[in-house]
């Protein structure tokens, strides 16, 4: 058994326009979300580089201070004879094109969200809604910033950081709320029925003297609670069910690195515990509140995935991977990731206390891999023989085999291929849930495709 792991309407025309200065707030206008892969945007402002803007003190300006000049995003929509939808972006003189951001299904709607680049730093980003049976397509919420010396412009520029469907009928999201002086975020939910908005955590985020942007987002569906991490090292534990939040300002920075910065938290699925890496050679496992627990040690002079500390599904556990230094043993990298085929995988408890250590044994081939989890203790360990491709070009596993290790007891128990692989295909599954499978949306530079549209 092998596996390759590379490195890296016909009828009718309808317009849809919108970002006419619209501003959610409680029962107002829209929401924002998700992380988004950009498809054409600049680069953004690199971290050490950027000149402090000048202090101003603004406390005696208006309660409502100027907002962006906005930037109309507008398009023309039409069914396609194979079903689809196609809705092309109108851009005076071809000076415009689109981003891609996440993308959700709320009862008949479908809900995404797009970035509009319209040259000379102008960025406008918007939520969408497109109805598939009636092709019809309306923007409900959007802001620009066009001032590149406004220090949430990367904050705005980076994306979205997340688009959550909350439950059947409202949405979350992260709303800007920008002005020419600087700006706001709220976290804020979209009640698709009533098609209002409510701010659930006003101005959230501390201006900061120099640009941030939130570069970590994860989200616990069953607990109701977003985790967000900043680059400046802002973290915060939103409950959405009533609890108390956790924020932790400035206090665990992204790790520096390129333009966007390298992982530095590595959060529990519950957010009860994380841990952070401030490249003093030693890693911290913390409790929600903040308190140092204990530290982990990171092995010098070996490999560690840029993941350095991964946990089992119901928080109880976590692991490090390690192997020796070995550009053969190199699954994927680019400048601010790296995945390895590990040598040996440590295993924590909650408390970051050594429980094993699982080593590769050579009679079953040089590498493992934890592919999933029984239960608590007991993980499922794939086993294989790490063959390259070529410097950086990834590696093929082969003779792949599988068995259960008791992390505790550090006994081993031989698995099928068959009874693995659904150990495996139910994390998948779990997984799916969580993440509420995004409806067909392909985002291109100047036209967004609807697919498997209802006729």
């Amino acid at each position: 058994m092998k596996r390759s792991i590379t490195i890296m309407l016909a009828a009718a025309m309808l317009s849809a326009s919108g970002c006419a200065n619209q501003q959610p707030g409680n029962n107002a206008a829209p929401p924002q979300p998700e992380q988004m892969q950009t498809v054409h945007q600049p680069a953004i402002v690199l971290p050490e580089n950027q000149d402090k803007p000048d202090e101003q003190d603004n406390s005696d300006n208006l309660d409502e201070p100027e907002r962006s000049t906005d930037t109309e995003i507008t398009f023309s929509v039409e069914r396609k004879p194979d079903g689809s939808a196609l809705a092309r972006l109108i851009a005076p003189n071809n000076d415009r094109s689109l981003s891609q951001g996440p993308a959700v299904t709320l009862g008949d709607n479908w809900y995404h969200l797009v970035q509009q680049y319209s040259g000379e730093g102008r960025f406008t980003n918007a939520l969408l809604s497109f109805h598939p049976e009636n092709v019809q397509l309306e923007t409900i919420w959007c802001d620009s910033i066009t001032d590149q010396n406004n220090r949430w412009y990367n904050a705005l520029v980076s994306g979205y950081p997340f688009l959550i469907q909350l439950d059947a009928k409202h949405l979350l999201f992260m709303e800007s709320e920008i002005t020419n002086e600087g700006g706001q975020f709220h976290l804020s939910s979209y009640n698709s029925e009533t098609k209002s908005f409510e701010r659930l955590r006003e101005d959230f985020w501390p201006l900061s003297e120099k640009y941030d942007y939130i570069y970590l987002t994860r989200w616990n569906d069953d607990l109701q609670k977003l985790l967000l991490q900043s680059y400046r090292g802002n973290v915060w534990i939103f409950d959405l069910m009533g609890g108390q939040d956790e924020v932790h300002l400035q206090r665990f920075r992204v790790i520096p690195h390129s333009t966007t910065g390298a992982p530095s938290l590595f959060p529990s699925p519950n957010f009860e515990r994380f841990v952070h890496d401030d490249e003093s050679g030693t890693l911290t496992l913390y409790d929600a509140a903040g308190t140092a627990l204990r530290g982990i040690e990171h092995p010098a002079e070996q490999y560690v995935p840029s993941e350095k500390i991964k946990w089992n599904p119901d928080s109880t556990a976590a692991w490090m991977e390690v192997a020796e230094v070995d550009d053969q043993r190199i699954k994927m990298i680019d400048i601010d990731f790296l995945s390895i085929a590990p040598q040996w995988i440590h295993f924590y408890d909650s408390d970051g206390r050594l429980l094993s250590v699982l080593a590769a044994e050579k009679d079953s081939g040089n590498s493992i891999d934890v592919a999933a989890w029984a239960d608590s203790h007991n993980a499922v360990i794939k086993a294989y023989t790490a063959h390259s491709l070529g410097t950086y070009e990834g590696i093929e596993e082969q003779d792949i085999s599988y068995y259960l290790y008791n992390i505790k007891t550090k006994k081993k128990k031989p698995l099928g291929e068959e009874e693995a692989e659904a150990y495996m295909n139910a994390a998948v599954r779990s997984r799916d849930e969580i993440l509420h499978e995004a409806p067909p949306i392909k985002v291109e530079l100047d036209s967004i495709i609807y697919g498997n549209v209802k006729r």
